[in-house]
């Protein structure tokens, strides 16, 4: 994979499947590999994540986060995530770190 982000008409093209990946729904710090960027709806980034404990993660990044720094870190890199609770019940990325062991 090319390190970008990938437009929805990429991911069809390259028939790849993200349907193992899910919505967090708990807040803490966790280890992942960022593994695919892709655009979202309304200048949102679809980050996707194997966490260390082999859970695949889909995080949105909203236009708003965009300080957060995903849309620059390359892919493969290990990262330190922290989530928290959203005002809607679910849990949101607030911090997403290098770790630097690749």
């Amino acid at each position: 994979m090319e390190d970008k982000v990938y437009s929805c008409a990429e991911l069809r093209e390259m028939q790849l499947d993200t349907n193992d990946y899910r919505f967090l729904d708990e807040p803490g710090s966790f280890y992942a590999r960022l593994v695919l960027k892709a655009e979202g709806r309304n200048g949102m980034l679809r980050a996707f994540f194997d966490f260390e404990d082999g859970r695949k993660i889909i995080t949105p990044v909203f236009w708003w986060q965009r300080g957060k720094g995903l849309w620059n870190i390359p892919l493969g890199k290990r990262l330190l995530l922290r989530y928290e609770p959203s005002s809607k019940g679910g849990v949101y990325l607030t911090r997403a770190e290098e770790n630097g062991a690749d």
